[in-house]
């Protein structure tokens, strides 16, 4: 089980995210759940991460790793894959390295409640 996030996203930018999902979709299906969480709930204009749960994908069965982080890099975004079975989070912060880093966390109690 894994969860996909992107963030901060706003305005134009979320059309680019949902070409971008059209290709996990392809790959994996249809997320089981799509979250969008406002930096102000207050502000409905404000900026956005948007989650992709996928109750069915394992982290090691995920293939998209390369298009992700050129995805990423090109739009400076952050994405981040946790993966619920192990405690894991993958992520590309494309002001950083410019690759993929894995770490063993706790996971966070919204990405928890997803399960």
């Amino acid at each position: 089980m894994i969860t996909i996030t992107f963030e901060p996203y706003e305005g134009e930018e979320l059309n680019y995210l949902e070409k971008f999902k059209g290709g996990i979709t392809r790959k994996f299906g249809e997320a089981d759940k799509i979250i969008v969480k406002l930096e102000d709930e207050s502000d409905p204009e404000s900026p956005c991460a948007l989650w992709f749960h996928y109750s069915s994908v394992k982290m090691e069965d995920f293939a998209l790793w390369e298009e992700l982080g050129r995805f990423a890099e090109g739009r400076e975004k952050y994405v981040i894959i946790y993966d619920h079975l192990n405690s894991k989070r993958k992520g590309f912060w494309y002001d950083e390295e410019l690759e993929w880093i894995e770490q063993d966390i706790e996971l966070p109690e919204a990405i928890k409640a997803l399960a």
